[in-house]
């Protein structure tokens, strides 16, 4: 991670996006899943916090939503906040949410408004 945005080069490459200049608007593209009890996972992922570009536009904020179905319509997830925000690189914060299973299938999606 040459440029020092948290992303892999090779990811960076994939993506197309600059190999030598941080990424600003990619966050959560370092995440994970993990059960942490029965009922219970948590979704940890960094977020870049601050502004960008001579007008200092806001980076997005996170939103986590939940929906039964891929198809159906999503809401926002019951998140608890667990951990962070920690800074892990100059403008980057951790941040980790515990999330209720709710029946046997869910879906929660990651949005950045």
């Amino acid at each position: 991670d040459t440029d020092g945005d948290g992303i892999d080069n090779y990811n960076e490459w994939m993506l197309g996006l600059p190999l030598d200049q941080p990424s600003v608007l990619t966050n959560a593209l370092i995440w994970k899943f993990q059960e942490v009890s029965v009922g219970t996972i948590e979704l940890t992922f960094n977020q870049r916090k601050g502004t960008v570009g001579e007008n200092n536009i806001p980076l997005p904020g996170p939103r986590i939503e939940q929906s039964g179905s891929l198809t159906g319509m999503w809401s926002e997830a019951s998140a608890e906040l667990t951990d962070g925000p920690t800074l892990v690189q100059p403008d980057v914060f951790r941040e980790s949410f515990a999330l209720p299973v709710e029946g046997d299938e869910g879906f929660y999606r990651l949005r950045f408004e």
